[in-house]
């Protein structure tokens, strides 16, 4: 009949020590789970202010870009207008010219003196006409003319329009006489060909400039060779 006590002792020490460490690292997440939250609020607000300034300054970039293409129009226009109102009295100038230098019993500085003149409206013309001819492509106004076309004739056409000008006496020809017809647009092949003379007399002052063409099938090639400096490869 004795009475008796059993007990059984148990070491939770470690336990304790776990939970307070997952309770303090759950306080950590809690706080940085807010940090974040916050973070992430003013990410939006940041994000969204950017996203208006972007609009904003796209807005104004459509506004400008409206202007200048008005303001653009308006210079082509006014190039235009300027150069078709040129053309015709450079035409009579030129004309005129001509015929005082066909009149006989002319002095011979007198007669040199009104062919620089000739030569130098021949030159203000061809200016006008590059200018019109840029005109028409940046307003999508110009029309190509394909035609069966002789090579030999354009260039020699070439030659004469910028005889008498200083430095032509340096253009040396070596064309072939089997050069084929070839479709082309003949006023184009005219200005490209006068603008690569034009630049050999300009940019390379000594020797000869040679212009030569040779077939390749059913196309011509053309060169117009000088002894410049040349464009560097980079």
């Amino acid at each position: 009949r004795k009475k008796l006590i059993a007990g059984v002792a148990y070491d939770i020490s470690e336990q304790k020590e776990h939970q307070e460490a997952l309770q303090n690292a759950n306080t950590e997440l809690r706080e940085i789970s807010n940090q974040l939250e916050e973070l992430n609020t003013q990410l939006e607000k940041k994000v969204e202010e950017r996203t208006q300034t972007i609009r904003r300054a796209y807005s104004q970039l459509e506004e400008q870009n409206k202007l200048l293409q008005s303001v653009d129009n308006l210079k082509n226009d006014f190039i235009s207008m300027v150069s078709h109102e040129l053309r015709t009295p450079l035409t009579s100038l030129y004309g005129g010219l001509e015929l005082l230098l066909a009149r006989p019993g002319r002095r011979a500085e007198d007669q040199e003196a009104v062919r620089l003149m000739k030569n130098e409206v021949q030159r203000l013309t061809h200016f006008v006409e590059n200018i019109l001819n840029l005109s028409s492509i940046e307003a999508g106004h110009w029309i190509t003319r394909v035609e069966t076309v002789d090579i030999s004739l354009v260039i020699f056409d070439a030659l004469r329009t910028m005889e008498g000008l200083a430095g032509t006496n340096r253009i040396k020809c070596q064309l072939p006489d089997d050069l084929p017809a070839v479709k082309a647009d003949e006023s184009l092949v005219h200005s490209v060909i006068t603008q690569l003379i034009d630049n050999a007399i300009k940019y390379a002052p000594e020797g000869n400039i040679t212009i030569s063409a040779q077939s390749k099938g059913k196309s011509v090639r053309i060169q117009v060779s000088d002894n410049g400096p040349g464009i560097s490869r980079d």
